[in-house]
């Protein structure tokens, strides 16, 4: 029914331009190449985007089917199959993006090891093999997921190593794993963009973050080789929509130097570099602006949905149902509420496998889950280009997988220690 009603897809501007990407064979690094390379050879079955999408959905529901089998004892595992319909889950699931392939891509190798880690079972060479390739393919389409990619990696470790972590055979392992998967990594770009392709994407961070330094103090920071003609402070603030009261409008890189650009990015290594060390200057001169500016973006992130601006409009007239409907939509859209369960969620999976051995299953993908989503805000904190809620769909989806293990060692931990205190004074005497 889901590819149903959503076939095939729906493309955004920058999927767009990684199916120009995907058709033309030609690739560069301002989107990771690996994603437009397979697009290339599905586009071959049936055009357009109708494959990709048929793949992440096929990631998606094989993660749902994983899930329930790894607490098929339960009951509560039905509530697994609501997962797709999870409003913020759903919203975005149609949408072409790297985002999402990413997120698929590590949710199915996540519930897989779940599955594994539930039975206490070893994968075989050609599981772990499969399980290497779609994690290698989720890590190459999406830049900050190499810094993910990890949890996932030591977790295939500790199977590996018979469910042991402090041993020589986990370091081993982890080793071997960690080696060869980013030997991986680095040459698949390094195969798919040729040197003259490669668009150096992470000055735009630089100048994301120099717009917003420059107007919090009010002057200009910019290496002049960056200013367009058409560059004045004034523009810079109307793009950059600097208004403190329009706290729901996330602003973004792209209207400063997309389209009528007012600034530009190095085109050799002397400029790149001259960019690099002005931008780290600015940091270190101003951190205060430099925070002020990252802590917004992530707010923008975590709190910006898009149906807010069509929904205020028709309320502004009576104040108790625009606050009803706004509270609403913020419960089941805004990603708030899943960044802020990531960490109590993360924090109560360390504690079982600390406190309570015997129940560390349940804990296992609560900590490597949760893992995620926090690795994921923070690399976004320092290097995101815009504040899009789609950036940490990633935590959103951990998160609400991790639900049933949170409430399966929630009730275990109160059976187990009935006659010992409440969970609240175990908690706190444990830290």
């Amino acid at each position: 029914m889901h590819l149903l009603l959503m076939w095939p897809g729906i493309l955004s501007p920058d999927s767009q331009g990684q199916y120009l990407m995907a058709i033309a064979g030609v690739y560069n690094d301002h989107h990771p190449p690996l994603m437009a390379f397979v697009w290339r050879y599905l586009d071959k079955i049936i055009p357009g985007p109708g494959m990709i999408f048929l793949l992440n959905l096929i990631l998606l529901y094989s993660s749902i089917f994983y899930l329930i089998n790894s607490i098929k004892s339960y009951r509560c595992r039905y509530l697994l199959l609501l997962f797709p319909l999870i409003p913020q889950i759903v919203l975005y699931s149609s949408m072409i993006w790297k985002d999402i392939g990413f997120t698929f891509c590590f949710l199915f190798v996540a519930s897989y090891l779940t599955y594994l880690t539930s039975n206490k079972h070893k994968p075989t060479w050609k599981q772990t093999t499969m399980l290497l390739i779609v994690l290698l393919y989720g890590t190459a389409i999406k830049f900050q997921a190499q810094y993910c990619a990890p949890v996932l990696l030591g977790w295939m470790a500790y199977i590996w190593s018979n469910y042991k972590i402090y041993c020589k055979k986990f370091c081993t392992i982890c080793g071997v794993l960690f080696v060869a998967f980013y030997l991986s990594l680095n040459s698949i770009n390094w195969i798919l963009i040729p040197n003259v392709q490669k668009s150096h994407s992470w000055q735009l961070v630089k100048i994301y973050d120099l717009a917003a330094i420059s107007l919090s103090i009010n002057q200009d920071l910019f290496p002049e080789f960056t200013k367009n003609k058409n560059f004045t402070m004034q523009e810079l603030s109307k793009r950059l929509n600097h208004n403190p009261l329009d706290r729901f409008k996330y602003y973004m890189v792209d209207d400063l130097i997309f389209g009528d650009a007012i600034l530009k990015s190095g085109v050799n290594q002397k400029e790149r570099n001259e960019l690099y060390f002005t931008w780290l200057n600015a940091v270190l001169k101003h951190p205060y602006a430099y925070l002020k500016h990252r802590s917004s973006n992530m707010i923008s992130m975590l709190l910006y949905h898009p149906t807010f601006k069509y929904i205020n409009p028709l309320l502004t007239h009576n104040s108790a149902l625009y606050f009803i409907i706004n509270s609403l939509i913020y419960l089941t859209m805004s990603n708030l509420i899943p960044a802020i369960l990531c960490f109590i969620y993360f924090v109560f999976g360390i504690y079982l496998l600390n406190k309570m051995r015997s129940l560390n299953w349940f804990a296992v993908p609560l900590v490597c889950f949760n893992a995620i989503g926090i690795i994921m805000m923070l690399v976004l904190f320092f290097c995101s280009m815009a504040g899009t809620p789609r950036y940490t769909y990633i935590t959103v989806c951990m998160v609400h997988a991790s639900h049933v293990f949170a409430y399966l060692g929630f009730k275990s931990f109160r059976k187990q220690n009935a006659k010992s205190g409440t969970f609240s004074e175990q908690l706190i005497c444990s830290f």
